[in-house]
């Protein structure tokens, strides 16, 4: 009868180690499943800053070549305006030998 008692307690025990286990089993699952969840959003925001990066070098080079571009027709410009200002005094010159003569 008391060994009867004492299998009875040692099996209570196990079932209850047995449960205990399991429900340890299920919450590191919990755990892992969202971690793994927060491992993918960080992923997703990683990739997403990734691609806004990307897009802002193509912009930053864009935004170069529309300077080197700007700078280019400025110098065309200016390189025209040295043109003009030299035919003036050349014009200028030749109207005033016209008027000295």
């Amino acid at each position: 009868d008391d060994l009867v008692e004492q299998y009875s307690i040692v099996l209570e025990e196990s079932r209850c180690k047995r449960v205990q286990a399991v429900q340890e089993r299920d919450q590191l699952k919990i755990e892992v499943m969202e971690l793994q969840d927060k491992l993918i959003l960080s992923t997703q925001s990683d990739a997403s800053k990734s691609a806004e990066v990307e897009h802002l070098k193509a912009e930053m080079q864009t935004v170069g070549a529309q300077l080197a571009a700007m700078r280019s027709e400025g110098l065309r410009v200016q390189s025209g305006l040295q043109e003009l200002n030299a035919s003036l005094e050349r014009a200028e010159g030749e109207a005033r030998e016209a008027q000295s003569e």
